[in-house]
């Protein structure tokens, strides 16, 4: 049985030399039964791969209980990566006298996950740049504003400067509005450059509350535009432990999906409710709530499917991504519809944990 198994299996002493190899192991390692029985792994592998097989057995045997590892092999120039179970064998007295193994290759299968993960990635960002190309000219129409006052200051700053003498108060003022209009116009760009840069995930605490802000003021030309009336209930200091353009991703999404669902309101009828709150069991809880059509009861289980959409333009991978990047973090997204018109998007994400393993930070 052991001769005909997909998987390397393996016997050795508790100094590390080996009581048994099965076929598996000799087909890919180039080493027979009689020839290896004895040895140790420093005989197959390099010195830096044997002791690190080496530390793995004797984590077994002081433990007493089978342990798993992922332990990777090279074989002509190639990576293998092998997820190992390894375990004590006990004479009656319970004292461990032999390690078994048994290692199966997962190369493929690990590539594969890379793979997706790297597709996934492709998804999202191509979905932040949909989003975001959505909302383009209005951000023009916001920098504009700023770039237009910086312009205005300036010149009359040089006026003031013809005069004789100069008046240092007018121009002390000039310059403190200038650095505010600056720092606003570099507000919205840096908004813009994190939903858009494509990177590894990188998390850290934030202030759910502020970041959900920080969405509304990028998109709110985006809303006087289509006429959207924001009414807005976040609470300050609902911590959360995530990436912060991944979840004002989901926020801008989620926004830009209401606004597109209320677009055959009449004028004066579309409102948009975004909430933060803390809620019970450690977790904090948004919601992004329309006045629009809602959905279809029978679609309320499928809108988070990947490529299914009611758009007839739309790819189908925007709330399928939420769904990705909120699971991610250990929470969870859903969608309901509302009792008078509408519907509401919930997601909930853990509270984050004070420095020390304290419990959640008071909301």
């Amino acid at each position: 049985v052991l001769g005909h198994v997909p998987a390397v299996v393996y016997m050795k002493d508790t100094e590390g030399r080996y009581l048994f190899i099965n076929r598996r192991f000799e087909e890919l390692f180039q080493a027979g039964n009689d020839a290896m029985a004895g040895k140790t792994d420093h005989a197959l592998f390099p010195a830096a791969l044997a002791e690190s097989f080496r530390a793995n057995d004797k984590r077994v045997l002081e433990a007493r209980r089978p342990i798993e590892f992922e332990e990777i092999v090279d074989r002509n120039g190639a990576p293998l990566i092998y997820e190992s179970l390894k375990f004590p064998l006990l004479d009656a007295d319970g004292i461990p006298h032999a390690v078994c193994g048994v290692s199966s290759d997962v190369t493929l299968q690990r590539k594969n996950e890379e793979e997706m993960r790297l597709l996934r990635l492709s998804i999202w960002h191509a979905d932040r740049v949909e989003r975001t190309g959505a909302i383009t000219s209005s951000l023009a129409h916001e920098l504009n504003q700023p770039l237009a006052a910086i312009l205005s200051n300036a010149q009359a700053g040089l006026r003031f400067l013809d005069r004789e003498p100069p008046e240092a108060n007018e121009l002390h003022a000039i310059l403190e509005d200038i650095v505010r209009d600056d720092k606003r116009a570099s507000a919205v760009i840096t908004g813009l450059r994190a939903m858009l840069k494509r990177q590894d995930t990188h998390r850290e605490r934030i202030d759910l509350g502020r970041s959900v802000d920080e969405v509304v003021k990028l998109m709110h030309s985006e809303f006087l535009t289509r006429g959207v009336e924001i009414h807005c209930d976040l609470a300050a200091d609902c911590r959360v432990r995530a990436d912060k353009a991944q979840i004002q991703q989901v926020m801008l999404n989620l926004a830009m999906n209401a606004i597109e669902a209320m677009a055959e309101q009449p004028a004066g009828t579309r409102h948009l409710w975004l909430s933060v709150a803390a809620a019970t069991e450690g977790k904090v809880k948004a919601a992004v709530r329309d006045a629009g059509v809602g959905i279809p009861p029978e679609l309320l289980g499928k809108v988070f499917d990947g490529f299914f959409t009611t758009k007839s333009q739309g790819l189908g991978i925007g709330l399928a991504v939420c769904r990705s990047i909120l699971e991610s973090h250990g929470g969870r997204i859903w969608a309901e519809n509302n009792e008078d018109r509408g519907a509401t998007f919930y997601l909930t994400l853990p509270l984050a944990r004070e420095v020390g393993g304290a419990g959640p930070k008071s909301a």
